[in-house]
């Protein structure tokens, strides 16, 4: 199985998104997608950049954010 790096990861998300709209969505959810990416590259784990106005983010790998 091919692993995603960072030399193909553009090309994979590209693809997953295609079989999206091809799907007849025009919107997913980010956790989907990246659900989507997990299951054709399982040994892959992915963080997502969150951002907090214009001024902090940060990344994570979790599926669930609580603020409070």
């Amino acid at each position: 199985m091919q692993q995603l790096n960072r030399n193909n990861w553009i090309p994979a998300f590209r693809d997953c998104l295609q079989r999206f709209k091809d799907e007849g969505f025009e919107r997913i959810n980010p956790s989907i997608l990246k659900t989507a990416i997990q299951a054709d590259y399982p040994d892959t784990k992915i963080a997502w950049r969150v951002h907090f106005g214009g001024q902090y983010s940060l990344m994570t790998d979790e599926t669930t954010l609580r603020t409070v």
